[in-house]
């Protein structure tokens, strides 16, 4: 039976510290997503939110928001460290607007929703 690292065969090696980082990393995101979900309330009428879920598999069914998520990810989120969840709030309360407002869209012939809007109006 194995007892502690001086048991471990001399092959093992240490994890290497980028891997140990990336692991603590993760421990920490789970941890705030753990503390995020506690406040949620069990029952969403608890708050005067009406639950609304359709068959799972339509179709074109959440496209919009995976879309947009997929567009935060790559704009904001790769890249960065956010080591609170509160840096994560104020990142997605700055892209919101920027989303909306200013980042073109290929969709929409390189232009931004509300620029789409105005000349489709």
């Amino acid at each position: 039976m194995l007892r502690g690292r001086e048991s471990l065969p001399k092959t093992v090696k240490a994890p290497p510290a980028r891997a140990v980082k990336r692991f603590q990393a993760l421990k920490r995101a789970h941890a705030l997503l753990q503390e995020e979900h506690a406040l949620i309330p069990a029952q969403p009428g608890a708050r005067g939110v009406r639950q609304s879920m359709t068959r799972g598999g339509a179709p074109g069914e959440n496209a919009h928001i995976e879309s947009f998520f997929h567009s935060f990810k790559a704009d904001v989120v790769h890249g960065r460290r956010s080591h609170t969840l509160d840096e994560r709030r104020r990142e997605l309360r700055w892209y919101l607007p920027f989303y909306n407002r200013q980042r073109l869209h290929s969709a929409l012939g390189s232009q931004s929703p509300i620029d789409y809007e105005r000349r489709a109006a």
